[in-house]
């Protein structure tokens, strides 16, 4: 699923997520095969801001599978956490962060 809003010079891809499980290497090639077919599809008409596209391998193994992933032949940037839509997502799934985050948040609230 993604969203797509209209610019005066452009059209941008915003908020679009790939999902895989990855298990093998063979499961990170599919990966970058999904993206490569995105990239293909969209063509000239919708843009992938590939400064902006990130990795978060979500896993709670000590040494997870490293892959590097490509989109328009540029490496997309590894993350350990991404804020996304207001939550944020780390790579073991804790939501320590975020809860301090919104903690945070309602204590200055209240000392206002």
């Amino acid at each position: 699923m993604f969203v797509i809003f209209i610019n005066d010079t452009a059209l941008y891809a915003d908020d679009s997520k790939i999902f895989g499980a990855v298990k093998c290497i063979y499961d990170c090639e599919v990966v970058q095969t999904t993206l490569s077919n995105m990239d293909e599809w969209t063509g000239y008409n919708i843009q992938f801001n590939t400064s902006k596209c990130k990795v978060l391998t979500v896993t709670r193994k000590k040494q997870p599978m490293h892959y590097d992933y490509t989109l328009k032949n540029m490496q997309l940037t590894c993350v350990a956490e991404e804020n996304d839509l207001g939550t944020i997502g780390t790579s073991t799934l804790s939501w320590v962060k975020h809860i301090n985050a919104i903690v945070a948040k309602a204590i200055s609230y209240l000392v206002f």
